[in-house]
């Protein structure tokens, strides 16, 4: 382990170049509030903390109680390419480009708890051409920036679980998948102030979207144009989800829009804060729909 004591109020650990690391490591800090890591010049396409070695030789790495800093948003906060078994507990990234990309393959069995994006200018969490490997799991995290979270369309994940987050003021999506998610879970989570769409899920050609639930999460957004959720509207498919017991604040027209795909599913148990609000834009042979309320 590296131990990051506190330092005093008003400084900070001052970094000129991207911090590396060569193996399995744990930092830890006192507090994110006092334990910060300041980059200081670095430039656009430089990571704060970069772990990029070969697949199956980077697992366990651990970062506790730290603050990913830059003094010019340019940077991106961490790279995490194929690592596996990582634990980010109270972290927080301020003031960079992306929080934190995800990458490569034989990555699996990782977690963000605790974890806080401000001032990201354009994604949270990142999913980057990751190409193997899933069970992914967001306890407790709040994701910021121009789209809060992000898998692109050559990203190929298996299981990935978000519990009781909040996604913050984003600016065009509060999450967006492009790419392929065997096993999506959303549980008890909270967006606000975004304003375009909130959760879109738009796979592209050969890409596929299954299993997917929303359970038990608030919608709100700055923008009464604005869809809680979109499925479809590219070539990929949707398969199998269920959209149960959520919250709708804002004066949406629709609750979810079926913009081409989303086959098989159903969307029961939602409350609706305005009577304008229906659950879907249209009928399909496939979606069950009941039991909603405005």
């Amino acid at each position: 382990s590296l131990y990051i004591p506190a330092h005093a109020v008003g400084a900070a650990y001052k970094i000129t170049a991207p911090l590396t690391v060569s193996g399995p490591l744990n930092i830890i800090g006192e507090h994110p509030g006092y334990c910060t890591i300041f980059a200081t010049g670095m430039l656009a396409n430089n990571y704060i903390l970069d772990i990029n070695l070969a697949a199956a030789t980077n697992n366990y790495f651990g970062l506790e109680n730290v603050t990913l800093r830059s003094n010019n948003g340019l940077p991106d906060g961490a790279r995490l390419k194929n690592v596996s078994y990582l634990l980010w507990d109270n972290v927080q990234v301020y003031g960079v480009r992306d929080a934190y990309s995800i990458e490569g393959t034989i990555c699996f069995s990782n977690t963000f708890r605790n974890v806080t994006a401000y001032q990201i200018s354009r994604y949270g969490a990142y999913f980057k051409a990751f190409a193997g490997g899933g069970h992914y799991k967001f306890d407790s995290c709040t994701f910021a920036g121009d789209t809060g979270f992000y898998v692109d369309n050559t990203s190929n994940i298996t299981q990935i679980s978000i519990d009781s987050c909040n996604f913050e003021q984003c600016v065009t999506t509060s999450l967006r998948v492009e790419g392929t998610v065997k096993g999506f879970s959303i549980n008890g989570s909270r967006t606000e102030g975004c304003n375009g769409n909130d959760f879109v899920f738009i796979p592209g050609g050969g890409q596929i979207v299954s299993r997917l639930s929303i359970t038990g999460s608030f919608f709100s957004s700055d923008s009464a144009a604005s869809y809680p959720i979109v499925l479809g509207g590219y070539t990929g498919a949707i398969r199998g989800f269920s959209f149960t017991g959520n919250h709708v604040e804002n004066n949406t027209a629709n609750f979810v829009l079926l913009n081409g795909e989303g086959e098989s599913g159903l969307i029961a148990g939602n409350r609706f804060e305005t009577a304008t609000c229906t659950p879907t834009n249209t009928t399909r042979a496939g979606v069950i729909v009941f039991a909603n309320e405005n």
